[in-house]
């Protein structure tokens, strides 16, 4: 009797391991609609300070959001993050419009 010989070669499963994982659906946090340009406006007057102009992080604790860990997050939190504020960030509410939130979250989302 011969010994059992798998149906397919190494090859062939590892090219259909890759298609799986190619095929697989990525997950892209939820955007809303914002406006870069009146994002970097608004970024410069109000975040800028601690963020940092390139986005890294001028103050200690403010994330880096040139590594895309910080913007992994799906808009409604980071919207949330900049009404209420967390840790040492102080919140927005009342002082920035929903609108100007967004504009910021699409202007940050391509820092590079």
């Amino acid at each position: 009797m011969q010994p059992f010989k798998p149906c397919f070669s190494n090859r062939v499963g590892t090219t259909l391991f890759v298609l799986v994982i190619l095929m697989s659906p990525v997950i892209i946090p939820e955007v809303q609609a914002g406006n870069y340009f009146k994002g970097q406006i608004t970024y410069a007057t109000y975040c800028q300070g601690c963020h940092g102009s390139d986005g890294k992080g001028a103050l200690s604790g403010a994330p880096n959001f040139t590594r895309g860990l910080s913007l992994m997050k799906p808009d409604a939190l980071l919207f949330d993050t900049v009404i209420n504020g967390r840790n040492a960030m102080p919140g927005f509410q009342g002082v920035l419009k929903n609108e100007d939130i967004y504009n910021v979250i699409s202007y940050i989302r391509n820092f590079h």
